[in-house]
């Protein structure tokens, strides 16, 4: 049998981990588009705040990329078809890498 690879938490890609990889690296690139178009909006509007607040959100926005090519990489493969998890920048950061 198969071990299962879930994708967003709401998919399931019986053992598909090239499948399960790109399906998770396109949702959060197209997350990161919308925030980043959510950003340029805060922006030209000049609002008390604004401005930090759309940093914030194109640093999420950076790091939904960043997790986008961890789970492509060969490192980010190899670790979901191990563990059945995504790797993402707190895995990393917690292995001390």
């Amino acid at each position: 049998m198969k071990k299962l690879v879930l994708c967003c938490a709401t998919h399931v890609w019986a053992g598909d981990v090239d499948r399960a990889t790109e399906h998770y690296a396109t949702y959060k690139e197209a997350n990161a588009d919308r925030v980043d178009k959510l950003a340029e909006r805060l922006e030209s509007g000049n609002g008390i705040g604004d401005a930090e607040y759309a940093e914030a959100l194109r640093e999420g926005a950076a790091g939904d990329r960043e997790d986008a090519a961890l789970a492509r990489s060969a490192a980010g493969r190899e670790h979901l078809r191990r563990t059945g998890l995504w790797l993402t920048r707190s895995c990393v950061g917690r292995a001390g890498a």
